[in-house]
């Protein structure tokens, strides 16, 4: 497995897939698509529902809820995945427009935070006194050395947002490991690929987050593939977008088209590209961010088919606004793994 967070260069060949899946289309899916099903969790933290107050400067997050990990080797690896729901957005006690955001972290217990479990899940995260929204993150955590390990959900109100005290309700949450051990060979992972936020107009389109020369067991017949990309709506210049499109009406959006694809080093016979059916997702200034969770049950021929590309295809969809995929920070991930 790929160390985390990968920060490899990749030379995207955006033109040849885009022009490969127009081919294709309509790509048979395998079924079953995944979208966010899981088995039963082997083990499961649940959150302790709570109003949160604004996150202390310099904090990593609040925790909300913590797996243990006892007696890992170097290598051992869990597949984790967080939620959290979170709603009643206050600002000096009315409703008002507030931040929160989720991490999953692990570290050795009693130790600080690993560089390589540090992810920045989040989601729809723009809360502005309406309905509740759900968060989600998932993520392969690899113990880089034997040890004893901790990982935790972090879920948070973010500073600054609006003018005032800033509070939000936690109102469910869990951190859970959702198959026991995984054989580490055959899983591999990359968090936020490239060291700059990928931008996103006029119709341009990429490879994001790619996972190349994954090999499955000799025996399997099929893996699950994942590519949850976090992406940002760019109405102004800030901390995520390079350059912005001022939306004085607040009302213009991106529209965002996303597809995982998996492609094969081998793609004669039986061999061929599998791929979820393309989302269409819009982002605006009323919803900032929003996270596209992608997964995919791939199966394999009995002849195989060498090794595998896993990545998320990702295009401007025709909106007003541009946008990016967030890959400059941890918010991005790919991953493959045996099946469940």
């Amino acid at each position: 497995m790929n160390a985390l967070p990968s920060r490899r260069p990749w030379h995207r060949r955006a033109a040849a897939i885009g022009a490969l899946l127009t081919a294709l289309s309509p790509i048979a899916v395998p079924a079953p698509a995944l979208a966010d099903a899981v088995p039963d969790y082997v083990a499961i933290s649940r959150a302790t529902p709570t109003t949160m107050p604004e996150n202390p400067p310099g904090s990593e997050g609040a925790i909300r809820a913590t797996l243990k990990f006892r007696g890992l080797a170097a290598g051992d690896t869990r597949n984790l995945r967080a939620e959290a729901v979170v709603g009643n957005s206050r600002v000096n006690g009315e409703p008002g427009r507030v931040s929160v955001s989720m991490k999953i972290t692990c570290n050795k217990i009693g130790g600080s935070t690993l560089p390589t479990a540090d992810v920045w899940p989040g989601g729809p995260n723009l809360l502005r006194g309406g309905p509740d929204k759900t968060l989600m993150g998932r993520i392969l955590f690899r113990a880089p050395e034997a040890g004893d390990y901790e990982c935790h959900e972090r879920v948070y109100v973010g500073r600054d947002l609006s003018d005032g005290e800033e509070t939000a309700a936690l109102v469910s949450g869990f951190l859970g490991d959702i198959s026991g051990p995984i054989d580490p060979a055959h899983s591999r992972q990359v968090v936020s690929d490239t060291p700059a936020n990928l931008y996103f107009d006029n119709g341009k389109d990429a490879q994001v987050n790619v996972l190349s020369g994954y090999r499955t067991a000799a025996n399997a017949t099929s893996f699950v593939a994942v590519s949850d990309i976090y992406t940002t709506s760019c109405y102004q210049k800030d901390n995520h977008c390079p350059t912005g499109n001022p939306d004085s009406s607040g009302t213009d959006t991106a529209r965002i088209y996303a597809r995982l694809v998996a492609t094969p080093s081998v793609t004669t016979g039986s061999c061929a590209v599998q791929a979820t059916n393309p989302t269409t997702t819009s982002v605006s200034r009323s919803v900032h961010h929003t996270r596209i969770t992608q997964a995919l049950v791939v199966n394999l021929p009995a002849a195989g088919c060498g090794t595998w590309t896993i990545n998320s295809y990702v295009k401007d969809d025709g909106g007003k606004l541009p946008f990016v995929v967030n890959t400059a920070n941890p918010y991005t991930v790919t991953y493959a793994r045996p099946a469940y």
